[in-house]
């Protein structure tokens, strides 16, 4: 019986621990920029600012210059990709969002965040 708890012990500490390690981390925006910001630290030629922003969550603020059918358009240059719809964001509005950014595209010269959700309006 004795043995029975310990590994169930066991088995709840490494369940949490790779929780802990692979989602909550994940979820938490790494990094709080604006859209101005996030364009000056990615054009810099310093490669580090490139690999820190790399695959980060980040937690963005700008104003929306084109709305898509399940995409936003911030600032005419960063490109938002959404789950689902968006609905109640018109051009013109100041929003905050949180998004994986995942790099610069050459061919549309977008900056592309993906799986987006919008924090506030």
């Amino acid at each position: 019986m004795r043995k029975v708890v310990v590994l169930i012990i066991a088995f709840a500490v490494v369940s949490t621990t790779v929780y802990v390690y692979f989602f909550l981390d994940r979820l938490a925006p790494l990094i709080e920029l604006s859209s101005a910001e996030l364009i000056y630290k990615f054009s810099m030629d310093d490669n580090s600012n490139k690999s820190n922003l790399s695959e980060s969550n980040i937690l963005l603020s700008g104003i929306v210059t084109k709305v898509k059918k399940s995409a936003l358009i911030i600032d005419k240059k960063i490109f938002c990709k959404f789950k689902n719809s968006v609905s109640d964001v018109k051009v013109g509005d100041t929003i905050r969002l949180f998004g994986k950014f995942i790099g610069y595209d050459e061919l549309f010269q977008e900056y592309k965040l993906n799986h987006c959700s919008i924090m506030n309006q």
